[in-house]
C-alpha cells in the first residue's frame, strides 16, 4: 500500500455566517440541518449548512467531540485512498467546524453550538451503515463501495468507513457525515460495531476499483436490518461518554412568520478542528481514552493549532505516531511525569489541541 497522502479536506474558509433558522432544510437520523450563507472570508456569499444534533444530543458537547474524531479518522482514510491513485479524480470530505450562535434580538439559538460546513450540490447517497449500497452501476457508486472496502483493508480489518453521501463535481466527489464502524463500537451512536461490518460485507460486491489483495471478513452475514437511512444503536456501549445527556428536543418553527437570520460565528478556530483530549479525559473511560488518543495521533500538526502544551515522551521531532499516542494516553491519565515540550519538539504530536474548549 502506498504511503502517499493527499489533502482531501473541503474547508469553510470563513468565520461567520447568517442562518435561516425558521426553515428546516433537511432532517436526518442524527441531525437537523438549516441553510445559511457565509458572510466572511473567501467563501463570502456562498451557501453553507448548519447542523444541529437531534433529540437527546442537542446540548451534549461529547457528541461534538466524537463527531470530530470520526471526521479526522475519515479524513485520514481519504488522504490515503486518494494517495493510492486508484482513480484520476479526488474524493473530498467536508471538514465541519463547531461554531456558536451569537445572542442577538430575535435569535432562536443564541449561545448554542452547531456544526457548519460548505453546502453540497447534487446530493446523493452511495451506501449506508447497515449494508445498503447504491447499485445504479455508475462509476462513482462503484468507487464509493471500493472506498469502504479499502478502509477495512487499510486498517487491518478494524473498521469500515461507510454511510457515504455527498455530491459529484467536475473534479471529484465531496462527502459529508460519514460513519465509521469499528469492532468495538468506538465511534459514536451510528457505529454498529462488528455486526455492522459483517453486514456491510454481506452485500458488498467487489467491482473494478477493488483490489484482489484487499482483505474481507470470512464470516460476513446480514445481521443488521438493512436500510438506506443511517441506523443508530439503541444503547451505547460506552455509557460514561453519552448516557448522561441532557433532555430536550430542537424546537422547530411553528409558524411561517419572518424573523432576522441568526448570526453564527466560529468559536476558537484554532481548537475546533480536532476533538479535545481534555474533554475526552473527563467523560470517557480509560480504555476509550487510549483508543481516541491513538486515532488523534496519526497526522502532522495543523499549523493553526497552538502546540506549546502538548504532552511528549521524547524530544525527537520525527517520533513515530505510536510514541505520540503513548504520550497522549499518559496525558489523558494525568501522568505528572510527562514532560511538556516547546512547539519545536511538538510537531510530531499533531491532532491534539491544548485548548480546554467546552
Amino acid at each position: 500500500m502506498s504511503q502517499a497522502r493527499i489533502d482531501s479536506a473541503r474547508r469553510n474558509q470563513s468565520s461567520a455566517a447568517t442562518v435561516d433558522s425558521l426553515t428546516v432544510f433537511a432532517r436526518g437520523t442524527f441531525k437537523i440541518v438549516y441553510k445559511g450563507t457565509f458572510t466572511e472570508g473567501s467563501r463570502r456569499g456562498q451557501p453553507c449548512v448548519v447542523k444541529h444534533f437531534r433529540d437527546r444530543a442537542v446540548y451534549e458537547s461529547a457528541f461534538f467531540d466524537v463527531e470530530m474524531v470520526v471526521i479526522r479518522k475519515a479524513m485520514d482514510i481519504l488522504e490515503r485512498f486518494n494517495g493510492e491513485g486508484l482513480i484520476n479524480k479526488m474524493v473530498y470530505l467536508n471538514e465541519p467546524q463547531i461554531w456558536e450562535y451569537q445572542t442577538t434580538a430575535g435569535s432562536r439559538f443564541g449561545g448554542q453550538k452547531a456544526m457548519v460546513e460548505p453546502f453540497i450540490e447534487n446530493f446523493e447517497k452511495f451506501n449506508s451503515n447497515s449494508g445498503w449500497q447504491n447499485r445504479d452501476g455508475t462509476a462513482w457508486s462503484q468507487v464509493m463501495q471500493a472506498l469502504s472496502h479499502f478502509s477495512y483493508y487499510m486498517t487491518g480489518g478494524s473498521l469500515v468507513l461507510c454511510d457515504l453521501q455527498g455530491g459529484i463535481y467536475s473534479d471529484g466527489v465531496v462527502l459529508t457525515d460519514p460513519v465509521i464502524m469499528s469492532r468495538y463500537a468506538d465511534y459514536g451512536p451510528a457505529d454498529l460495531g462488528l455486526d455492522g461490518i459483517l453486514s456491510f460485507f454481506a452485500s458488498h460486491q467487489c467491482g473494478q476499483y477493488c483490489s484482489r489483495g484487499w482483505m474481507r471478513p470470512r464470516d460476513a452475514r446480514q445481521i443488521v436490518n438493512m436500510t438506506q437511512g443511517t441506523t443508530m444503536v439503541d444503547s451505547l456501549r460506552t455509557k460514561a461518554a453519552w448516557e448522561e445527556t441532557k433532555e430536550g428536543e430542537t424546537a422547530e418553527a411553528d409558524s411561517a412568520g419572518s424573523a432576522p437570520p441568526d448570526l453564527l460565528r466560529a468559536d476558537n478556530l484554532e481548537a475546533v478542528r480536532y476533538a479535545n483530549i481534555g474533554r475526552v479525559r473527563e467523560q470517557v473511560p480509560d480504555q476509550r481514552a487510549v483508543a481516541l488518543a491513538s486515532h488523534l495521533c496519526d497526522d502532522l500538526i495543523n499549523p493553526f493549532i497552538n502546540v506549546t502544551n502538548l504532552p511528549v515522551t521524547t524530544s525527537a521531532t520525527t517520533a513515530p505516531a505510536a510514541s505520540a499516542a503513548a504520550a497522549a494516553v499518559a496525558w489523558c491519565s494525568d501522568d505528572d511525569s510527562v514532560a511538556y515540550p516547546t512547539s519545536a519538539t511538538a510537531v510530531a504530536f499533531g491532532a491534539i489541541s491544548n485548548s480546554r474548549m467546552f
